[in-house]
């Protein structure tokens, strides 16, 4: 995992979160030194965005940019490596058939299609939006498995962003 991947697994059980550099560097188990460095170069590629209040420099990923997708997908990615042989079966059933998101739950393990032509999987991308402000657990715990720019299109919902964010 690159540093960058590190940086932004940091975001992974809130991907609205805003952190401190120091609180990114505590979640990473990190020296500081080393997260400015990465973090300030995030910045300045724009894959996070710099919020300053008072003296505190408050980070949070930049869903506007392909990049901050990218990773995120890589870490979902690294996700997917860990999960069960069954949900990987039934997963690559579902990616057999387009779907805009295919994401697992990864408590209630169960597995989520949305928008696809399977009728006994699928949701509407409104039924996920309502599953993900309703359940604080499935939000922190989730795999993406596909359509990793279609699920953070729809997590930068304004409701999203003020259920799990209310600061941004």
């Amino acid at each position: 995992m690159t540093s960058e991947q590190e940086i932004l697994s940091a975001y992974s059980e809130n991907p609205k979160g805003i952190y401190s550099i120091n609180e990114i560097a505590k979640r990473l188990g990190k020296a500081y030194p080393h997260v400015h460095k990465t973090v300030r170069m995030l910045i300045d590629k724009g894959v996070l965005k710099r919020h300053e209040v008072g003296r505190s420099h408050l980070c949070s990923i930049n869903f506007e940019d392909k990049r901050a997708i990218l990773l995120l997908a890589l870490n979902h990615t690294s996700k997917y490596e860990t999960l069960p042989e069954d949900v990987k079966q039934r997963a690559a059933e579902l990616l057999h058939v387009p779907h805009d998101i295919i994401v697992y739950h990864e408590t209630k393990k169960r597995l989520y299609a949305v928008g696809g032509t399977t009728p006994t999987h699928t949701l509407h991308a409104q039924e996920l939006l309502d599953m993900l402000l309703a359940d604080e657990d499935f939000y922190a715990n989730h795999t993406v498995l596909s359509g990793y720019e279609n699920f953070y299109a729809l997590i930068n919902h304004p409701h999203i962003t003020r259920r799990y964010h209310p600061f941004l």
